[in-house]
């Protein structure tokens, strides 16, 4: 104890205090506080720090077991010490099981037992409180975990059952809370979570609980909410403080950024008469709130899922049977000198009921404690096949549920420190002075360990708390931890690894249109590829939600990590079958080197991230290693991201036209409309500038719902006056993989349809075989209500994937677009000749149209002049224009009134 300890000396008595602070001074460095009675301790301990209490039992306010009750309730971060003139031999066991650390007869004072009690106290109180944080506190928010939220819901049901009280428990999902994390970083979500919790626990009662779950979900425990309706004006009173802007420090300075929340409700014992049943009907609601669009408040309405209970808790350990004899103490003794074998039994007191055994070995002493019940071990560090720390730690893995004192003739504070971290309870010198205490520090290490096994199962589920429960995996707490570790090691230089990230290409799609529990499978199932294929070599986590992570060891460059990851991806993104359906997976990763990127946790998860948002970015390099440059790319992407939603409703969206010929006749029979997006400046940017923005924001979907308004609108008003001149002429326009697979696209387009009133004039849609590749079924079920609502579905970019002729057995599509990859040759490539003039003939007899895309000279459009049904678009046709000027150039005769649209 060299460091300055702020210590509370509670003690009435003046000559008692004189005597205890003259012996403190000499046993280590303190700054000493004095109070008379618990009230001024309590007043006292408000307002200054302290580190340690050393307290009497008689005080005038206050007396005996419940004065160290209620200073170990008054602060319970604080070891407390009792130094007092009763010197009961039952009090002793009964004040530590109170919480007291240890307890000393004022008349037993000497200065090395009073020092060696108070520099243990203080240990062992450290390492308690370090594991009791652990285990029940958010180490990012600060909040309670799910560990705490799960006891203090049993507590509130108890209270509750007993007083005759309901109460309600809500549950909330965060909406839009990953978008931060892709678009701004990691960092920037974590800023967002902690600003969250200072909201959340400054709204609610002090009888509440908020707790974080995990991820993005918090649960909030109400007492004495009596009803659903004052339930649900509670929690929207804190959707107003959850939806309030957050401002958050991002690469590019300070940005606002909103969440919202789907939060669902239920109120025991309408909703549920346990503990299971209330979490179980919350979480229903939640997820019905979110299915019904989000930022939604949901009261759980009805029996939907049941749930089973079982006695038997994973991660819970088996104790050994509890003794018989309940007013005998079984001691083990580990000793093999026979003078000290004496010694102990000579200084043991015959009426305080000790039976000892004795062994002389570690491996006897462990046979025994398996064996046989004992209530605690008396252990010689020094034993004939053991030495030093290892003997203590040997025995405490062997039988951990077993309270140990070390007795031993090597002394010193650094080896009993090291001996209460290996999981001594106490530690003693074999002088005679110290002997007279073995009896005494055997019966406290008992009732310390007592508490301590209270706490077990809290510790266990500590471990659970670092596991993804879905996947097994370590989840984000236990990756952060042993990135921490890596980057602090005991040893310098930081030593080489890479920090990857993966990602599951939309896999918010399947949990929408297959549900959470199919999602939940494909992450399970890709979970455990990634522990088969990589797990024997490298730490993988799951982050949450679809992201993974993967600490790759050793002095790797980005080109082997990216071989590495390739070498395993046909297995890691083989299709997954869940249920009857058939889900396509690919991933996106990114990918950052330590210490080349960054030798901090932030800096690398920054640069990680950096990657793999180029990854999405980027169709064709699902794979990105980290470079200086991806900062200016997220940058940029960040201001294209701003751009799409500050003028999504300012005329931001821009449509050109493309028209389609009949490859023979030339005859205009069809018209793609093509989006650009108009910036402050009027300058059009093309898809290239922000569609990939677009799709991983989410914006996407409401994007191709403005444009299919835009395009129906131009059909109802534009198009019957068009065929007067040309019969068959369509529109057509392009609808995005995220928006297909992501809501109820077959629905937006029937609403549009009664809308603007169309009949014949529907516009045609055009998919991408991407789109197929992710989920067969999901677009087939959309395609088929297309069909039904009389829309003509074309399948855009055919040939480029390896499947696209089994597609041609299922879809209900009319019209094939050849990928332009193949024209582009044309027609000096006889290979890309045979392919096309062989994809013309197979379409003519299946009963398909084709438009072959990317026409650019002369000799490619004389290929296809005698083919019949085929169609050429291309900017030797025409490139895209504005729809008046389309009309001019093809002679399409318009009213004036209608000239301007």
């Amino acid at each position: 104890m060299q460091e300055l300890i702020h210590l509370l000396l509670v003690e009435d008595d003046e000559q008692d205090r004189f005597l205890v602070t003259k012996f403190l001074k000499r046993v280590g460095s303190f700054e000493i506080a004095c109070t008379g009675t618990l009230s001024e301790a309590r007043e006292w301990l408000g307002n200054n720090p302290c580190q340690l209490i050393v307290t009497d039992l008689n005080l005038p306010d206050s007396t005996g077991i419940d004065a160290v009750k209620q200073l170990v309730e008054i602060s319970a971060d604080v070891p407390v010490v009792v130094l007092t003139g009763v010197d009961d031999v039952e009090l002793g066991p009964k004040l530590v099981a109170a919480g007291a650390q240890d307890y000393l007869p004022k008349s037993q004072i000497e200065t090395e037992r009073l020092k060696q009690i108070l520099s243990h106290a203080l240990v062992r109180h450290r390492l308690w409180n370090q594991a009791q944080q652990a285990a029940l506190y958010d180490p990012l928010t600060k909040l309670p975990n799910r560990t705490l939220f799960a006891n203090h819901l049993d507590h509130t049901l108890e209270a509750s059952r007993r007083r005759g009280e309901k109460f309600a428990i809500a549950f909330f999902d965060l909406d839009g809370f990953k978008p931060v994390n892709d678009i701004h970083g990691h960092a920037a979500g974590d800023q967002l979570l902690k600003q969250l919790a200072e909201r959340l626990t400054a709204t609610i009662r002090k009888s509440d609980m908020i707790a974080r779950l995990g991820g993005d979900e918090i649960a909030w425990i109400m007492p004495t909410i009596s009803d659903a309706y004052t339930a649900s004006g509670r929690v929207t009173r804190m959707m107003a403080q959850i939806t309030s802007p957050y401002r958050v420090e991002t690469v590019v300075g300070p940005v606002e950024v909103k969440i919202g929340a789907s939060i669902g409700i239920s109120i025991y014992p309408d909703h549920g008469q346990d503990a299971a049943k209330l979490v179980c009907n919350a979480d229903i609601a939640m997820y019905q709130a979110k299915t019904l669009g989000g930022n939604r408040i949901q009261v759980f309405t009805g029996e939907t899922l049941t749930t089973s209970t079982s006695s038997s808790r994973p991660g819970m350990r088996k104790v050994r049977p509890v003794p018989q004899a309940v007013n005998c103490t079984r001691i083990l003794l580990i000793e093999d000198d026979d003078q000290d074998l004496w010694l102990i039994r000579k200084t043991m007191p015959k009426d305080w009921g000790f039976e000892i055994t004795a062994v002389s070995t570690l491996v006897d002493a462990i046979d025994a404690a398996r064996l046989n019940h004992y209530d605690a071990a008396l252990l010689d560090l020094n034993l004939p096949d053991s030495s030093g720390i290892d003997t203590l730690r040997r025995l405490h893995k062997a039988v951990n549920d077993l309270p140990i004192v070390v007795l031993t003739r090597t002394t010193g504070d650094p080896c009993a420190i090291d001996a209460l971290k290996a999981g001594a309870q106490d530690f003693l010198g074999k002088s005679f002075s110290d002997l007279q205490f073995w009896p005494r520090a055997v019966r406290y290490a008992i009732e310390r360990h007592a508490l301590q096994q209270q706490n077990e199962e809290a510790l266990q589920r500590a471990q659970l708390a670092n596991t993804d429960l879905l996947t097994g995996l370590p989840n984000r707490r236990e990756f952060q931890a042993s990135l921490g570790m890596l980057l602090s090691p005991d040893e310098s230089p930081i030593q080489p690894f890479s920090l990857v990230i993966v990602d599951l290409v939309n896999f918010q799609s399947i949990n929408e249109t297959l549900g959470y529990l199919a999602g939940d499978e494909v992450l399970r199932v890709f979970g455990n590829r990634l522990k088969e294929q990589l797990g024997d070599e490298h730490f993988i986590a799951r982050l949450g939600g679809d992201e993974f992570a993967l600490l790759v060891y050793g002095n790797q460059d980005i080109s082997e990590i990216n071989q590495l990851f390739k070498n395993r991806s046909s297995y890691l993104c083989r299709s997954i079958k869940v249920g009857d359906r058939v889900v396509n997976i690919s991933v996106k990763v990114g990918i950052a080197q330590c210490p080349d990127h960054g030798e901090d946790a932030s800096a690398l998860m920054r640069a990680a991230d950096l990657a793999l948002r180029h990854a999405k970015d980027v169709v064709s390099a699902p794979i990105v290693g980290y470079t200086p440059n991806l900062g200016s790319a997220a940058d940029h992407r960040t201001r294209t991201e701003a751009l799409l939603r500050s003028t999504m409703n300012e005329a931001g969206i821009h449509l050109l036209y493309q028209p389609i010929v009949d490859a023979g006749s030339n005859e205009l029979i069809g018209i793609e409309a093509l989006l650009r997006w108009r910036d402050r400046s009027t300058e059009l940017l093309p898809p290239s500038e922000f569609m990939a923005v677009a799709e991983s924001t989410g914006l996407i979907a409401q994007i191709d719902n403005l444009v299919l308004r835009e395009v129906c609108r131009r059909c109802r008003d534009w198009l019957p006056r068009a065929r007067t001149r040309y019969p068959d002429l369509r529109f057509s326009l392009n609808v995005s993989v995220e928006t297909l697979n992501s809501m109820d696209y077959a629905s937006s387009v029937g609403w549009m349809i009664d809308e603007y009133g169309l009949t014949d004039t529907i516009p045609e849609i055009e998919i991408t075989e991407s789109a197929l590749s992710n989920d067969l079924y999901q677009t087939l079920q959309q395609i088929n209500r297309l069909t039904d609502l009389g829309v003509r579905t074309t399948l855009d970019d055919f040939g480029a994937e390896y499947s696209s002729l089994n597609y041609l057995r299922h879809l209900p599509v009319s019209k094939l677009k050849i990928d332009r990859s193949f024209v582009s040759n044309l027609p000096g490539e006889d290979r890309d000749r045979i392919i096309v003039n062989s994809l013309i003939e197979l379409a003519m007899k299946l009963g398909f149209r084709i438009v072959v895309e990317g026409v650019e000279t002369e000799h490619q459009r004389k290929m296809f002049t005698q083919s019949k049904d085929v169609c050429l678009q291309g900017f030797l046709i025409d490139q895209p224009m504005e729809l008046a000027q389309l009309a001019e150039k093809y002679g399409i005769v318009l009213p004036s009134s209608r000239r301007s649209i």
